[in-house]
């Protein structure tokens, strides 16, 4: 397993664009070798590093999804930060556009990845520019774990619900507490807008209370997260684990009505 790089204590607070600008690389890949990257201007060595996890992560979670839709149809990335998984989409032949909550981000994804056919910023709202129902597919990894508050939370999945097109996919990694034991344990989650309760199966009182910051966010319910799906015309199809090491982190993926 690779090793990692412990986050800076100070992050528990730092929104993403503090982090942004403080290390860019280090606040989306958590790796020894990019925790002395520069605020900009980052070494051949570290761009590669970046860019091949990106690959990787396409290969094993998206490139099967795009298989079989309409190849000139746009992608849209919520949570690009700098283009990591970007690049590999563009790479394989498929137009991609990223939304991110910094404008510092963005402005590296421009220069890293210029092919990119469009970039967005979130409003103070968690709302952006991007049209609705064009995407064949929009996908998020690692960004909604981060995300502090039940209500922004409910918002990115919106936006990107809004986004798809009828038959196009949706696939979000996401932290769900539910899933730690397994999918089939009956483990279940209470999300409220700050914290969130977790209990065992048969059990009346919360066996652990998960407060949320800005580095680790909400741990979504499995069955909430299949209402606020489906209640946004997306019905949840596939889930499975992005790492055995690390059973809380799932992908959820399904499709449009």
């Amino acid at each position: 397993m690779a090793e990692r790089y412990r986050r800076p204590e100070h992050w528990l607070d730092a929104d993403w664009e503090a982090k942004a600008q403080e290390n860019p690389l280090l606040a989306i890949m958590t790796t020894p070798c990019m925790s002395e990257a520069a605020p900009t201007d980052f070494s051949p060595g570290q761009l590669d590093d970046f860019f091949a996890k990106g690959r990787r992560l396409f290969d094993a979670h998206l490139k099967p999804l795009l298989e079989g839709l309409d190849p000139e149809g746009p992608v849209v990335e919520y949570g690009c930060g700098a283009g990591r998984i970007m690049k590999a989409v563009i790479d394989s032949g498929h137009p991609c556009a990223g939304i991110d909550i910094s404008p510092t981000m963005l402005e590296h994804c421009r220069k890293l990845v210029p092919e990119a056919s469009a970039t967005w910023l979130l409003d103070e709202a968690g709302r952006c520019a991007a049209p609705s129902a064009q995407a064949v597919l929009v996908y998020s990894y690692s960004v909604l774990q981060h995300i502090s508050s039940l209500e922004r939370y409910i918002t990115a999945l919106d936006e990107m619900c809004r986004m798809l097109k009828p038959g196009g996919a949706l696939a979000i990694q996401v932290n769900c507490e539910d899933f730690k034991a397994g999918p089939d344990a009956g483990y279940r989650t209470e999300n409220f807008e700050t914290y969130s309760l977790h209990f065992r199966p048969s059990r009346v009182g919360p066996y652990k209370r998960k407060e949320q910051d800005h580095w680790s966010g909400v741990y979504i319910g499995y069955d909430f997260l299949v209402r606020l799906l489906a209640d946004r015309g997306v019905t949840a199809e596939r889930w499975y684990y992005h790492n055995p090491h690390k059973p809380r982190a799932i992908w959820a993926v399904g499709h449009k009505r």
